[in-house]
């Protein structure tokens, strides 16, 4: 789409997300647009995205600028495209100056693979092996409190990546019973969104004092289903 990852997937989200709604309401819509969603969902974006990973079995694009610390970078895909090729003069080109990872942009593409699981035969195979890879990434920023540094997040906030985890797990919430154990039997998700919701509780309500982190932290704690939704919780953010 473009040499943006996340740009990509959320529009690839996004593209699902309407063409579901346009099948559901029976609407009749511009067919134009009709056939280019459908024909950017039709690539095989899992395994298109999975050589990027980093600790992946391709490895051929590693992040060359590695400033966001302290991550574990290991499962976790870089925000550009950048992929060296030879011109027609033999000379090697490559089209980004350097390439990072930003968790995200990595969230935006769980998300949107989840989004699209059926489709891409995501929960399968090769395919579930990249899935299982950027969930740990995204489990060991949770766990070791690493999303907690601003540092980590270079392009967003932490408030930003726990309103993007609620977005994901509103997809996760979509799943069969069957399909949530093959992506997370271990329970991963369950543990990102207990300490994204202790993070909006106790360190966004409880001490910030602007509009913005307070939006998101609302924002983020109704799509991660918080209880007890009147515990006072909510209404003080």
């Amino acid at each position: 789409y473009i040499p943006d990852t996340d740009t990509t997937f959320l529009t690839l989200a996004m593209a699902r997300k309407w063409l579901d709604f346009v099948q559901r309401e029976q609407l009749a819509v511009d067919k134009t647009l009709l056939e280019a969603c459908e024909s950017l969902l039709a690539y095989p974006w899992v395994q298109i995205i999975s050589e990027y990973q980093v600790g992946g079995k391709y490895n051929s694009n590693p992040p060359t600028i590695q400033i966001t610390k302290p991550l574990d970078y290991e499962g976790a895909v870089p925000i550009w495209f950048d992929k060296a090729f030879k011109d027609v003069d033999g000379k090697i080109i490559r089209e980004m100056l350097g390439n990072e990872i930003c968790p995200g942009h990595n969230m935006d593409i769980l998300d949107a693979i989840l989004v699209n699981r059926k489709q891409w035969l995501a929960l399968e195979g090769e395919n579930l092996a990249f899935i299982h890879r950027l969930l740990n990434f995204h489990y060991r920023a949770f766990v070791s409190g690493n999303f907690r540094h601003e540092t980590a997040l270079k392009y967003y906030l932490p408030e930003i990546y726990v309103y993007y985890c609620g977005r994901m797990y509103q997809t996760y919430a979509t799943l069969t019973e069957i399909e949530k154990r093959i992506l997370d039997p271990e329970g991963k998700i369950e543990d990102m969104r207990r300490i994204a919701q202790q993070y909006c509780k106790d360190e966004l309500i409880g001490y910030s004092l602007n509009a913005f982190d307070a939006a998101l932290a609302v924002s983020a704690l109704v799509m991660l289903a918080y209880e007890p939704r009147h515990d006072g919780v909510i209404t003080a953010g």
